[in-house]
């Protein structure tokens, strides 16, 4: 049993609001700000005005699409635990 690393856990503050990552912007504000950026690859996921889902993707492969929407999850938990840390 060597080789089992302890893990002392993490303690997650009370008032932590995991609604909240940062303010809410709007949807030609975030698109203009991508098209600025240089980018190679875009993910687009988003819900219309009666809540359906509009997935698109540049990349044909799922393993990147998959891996940058689990890039993106990270950023987003990362944020949340960050902005309640002050």
């Amino acid at each position: 049993m060597d080789n089992i690393l302890n893990f002392p856990g993490v303690t997650i503050p009370e008032d932590v609001d995991y609604d909240t990552v940062g303010p809410e912007v709007g949807v030609d504000d975030v698109l203009e700000g991508a098209k600025g950026n240089g980018l190679q690859d875009v993910t687009l996921l988003g819900r219309n005005s009666e809540g359906q889902l509009y997935f698109a993707s540049t990349n044909g492969s799922a393993s990147k699409i998959l891996y940058d929407l689990e890039s993106a999850k990270y950023i987003i938990m990362n944020a949340t635990f960050m902005i309640t840390e002050d």
